[in-house]
């Protein structure tokens, strides 16, 4: 989980910082990421205010994902990092952690979640992980 926070560290969201550390079965670091714009695009060429931010950031998930050097990530731990208390969202991150075939995902949040562990409970992601049977851990 300490490396999904450093991973955190990096993006350069004022509002919202989320990291992700994928690790094989024998618990190596297989990839990294961190929510921000795609790569080549530059910083100062984007808003980072909601919702204009939404059309181009990458989440940290996709992110670690697309940073793999294998495709293959069947059996793997996704760790989540996140500042404002995410589940990762339904369309995309965990139809990707799904489609992969990863075993777990383990959650840690920090700090205030502006009220998305209420709006946003993760019911779909959760829905979503239990028919790909990806376990789903949140730590305190």
């Amino acid at each position: 989980m300490g490396i999904a926070e450093l991973a955190s560290k990096r993006s350069k969201d004022p509002r919202s910082q989320h990291g992700a550390c994928i690790v094989n079965e024998d618990k190596r670091v297989v990839s990294i990421g961190y929510n921000g714009f795609p790569g080549g695009c530059s910083d100062d060429e984007f808003s980072w205010e909601s919702p204009e931010k939404y059309d181009y950031v990458i989440h940290a998930e996709i992110n670690a994902i697309l940073n793999a050097p294998t495709s293959d990530l069947k059996g793997c731990t996704m760790y989540l990092y996140s500042e404002r208390g995410y589940y990762p969202c339904c369309q995309g991150c965990s139809q990707a952690i799904v489609q992969k075939k990863f075993k777990e995902v383990v959650l840690k949040f920090i700090g205030e979640s502006d009220g998305m562990k209420d709006s946003y409970n993760g019911s779909a992601t959760k829905k979503l992980f239990d028919a790909g049977n990806v376990k789903i851990r949140v730590l305190n």
